[in-house]
């Protein structure tokens, strides 16, 4: 058994049952060995925790510089952006993972789950403020819908996902394409 293996079954578990309801005896089943084999590739479930949480952050933050790659007009690129976050949390682990650990696990409040946090909101906040040089609010409304959409992911379900989806991006982009810009603050 090789530690892609090892990893891949850890990322299911934690994506199913969080950092607290998942035991090493657990992985080790779903792996088909015994609990004390794990040790041979991970000494703690924590070690092991960061192993799978760096690799899906490597793997996000490669999604979203391909995501915002694309050659499409703004409002394409950036709904597909948000429409492929919610179909990969219907299809991979890797998005509920990610956000069950960003949104409910207290272990990622440890800084160095929190720095890959915030530095893939980072990149996020980048590309959108690129896209809308001349309107500095557009990047933290955009973060809005985002948040918006994945805790409706988490607590809704597909049904409720789509429409705050499309609700919310309605709202956002007549909201940044309003004549006079979209700072209206009070």
């Amino acid at each position: 058994m090789d530690i892609a293996t090892v990893k891949q079954a850890a990322l299911e578990c934690f994506a199913e049952r969080g950092y607290e309801g998942t035991s090493l005896a657990t992985i080790a089943a779903r792996l088909g060995i015994k609990k004390q084999s794990l040790s041979t590739y991970y000494p703690t479930k924590q070690d092991l925790l960061f192993a799978v949480f760096t690799d899906v952050y490597e793997r996000r933050m490669a999604d979203i510089e391909h995501d915002f790659a694309r050659d499409l007009p703004t409002r394409d690129l950036l709904f597909a952006f948000l429409d492929g976050v919610r179909l990969r949390y219907a299809d991979t682990p890797d998005e509920r993972f990610w956000l069950r650990m960003a949104l409910f696990e207290q272990v990622a409040r440890e800084e160095r789950y929190r720095t890959l946090i915030y530095r893939q909101l980072g990149l996020l906040e980048g590309f959108v403020r690129s896209l809308f040089p001349d309107d500095p609010h557009a990047g933290n409304a955009f973060l809005g819908v985002y948040d918006s959409l994945c805790v409706e992911l988490v607590f809704g379900d597909a049904a409720s996902a789509q429409r705050r989806l499309e609700d919310s991006w309605n709202v956002f982009w007549r909201g940044v394409t309003a004549k006079g810009g979209g700072d209206e603050r009070a």
